[in-house]
């Protein structure tokens, strides 16, 4: 009988240390499989952000480009427009370049300013506006801008450029 309880308190021990390893097993298991998760998400993660950024990169080029064509495109009418070259050339038809130049403020909301600068740096005709959308006025007191640095750069452009 005392072989008996030997036995059986041999047992449950072997019972208990075979418990007890099983939890720790599990633990490191479940542990594992934890930090795996946590790091293919985050890899994941970056994965998604990477493409999202892409995509909005090329979104906002496609935009920046379609904007820029858009500017190229007004000032391509302006040079085009027989009123406005003949202002240039013989400062005839003022009113024409005026109503052209505010035309053209009126269409492009996003345009705070929009200046004719002559060949010398002097302003010749300039509107501004305020505020965002807001209709445009022509502006009395021009200036010389013969020392700004986008007349300099203009300046050293070729025809065309």
């Amino acid at each position: 009988m005392i072989e008996i309880k030997k036995l059986s308190k041999s047992n449950k021990n072997f019972s208990i240390k075979v418990f007890i390893f099983f939890m720790i097993f599990a633990i490191l298991i479940l542990a594992t499989i934890i930090i795996v998760h946590i790091e293919f998400s985050k890899e994941q993660q970056l994965k998604k952000f990477i493409h999202e950024s892409s995509l909005q990169a090329k979104e906002k080029l496609i935009f920046l480009g379609e904007f820029m064509q858009k500017r190229a495109d007004s000032l391509l009418a302006v040079s085009y427009n027989p009123y406005f070259r003949e202002y240039i050339s013989n400062n005839l038809y003022p009113f024409n370049t005026d109503f052209l130049f505010y035309t053209i403020m009126q269409e492009n909301k996003e345009y705070m300013q929009l200046r004719f600068i002559d060949k010398d740096g002097i302003e010749k005709l300039r509107f501004d506006r305020h505020f965002y959308g807001e209709s445009p006025f022509k502006v009395g007191r021009l200036q010389n801008k013969q020392k700004r640095y986008y007349f300099q750069k203009t300046k050293s452009l070729k025809e065309g450029e």
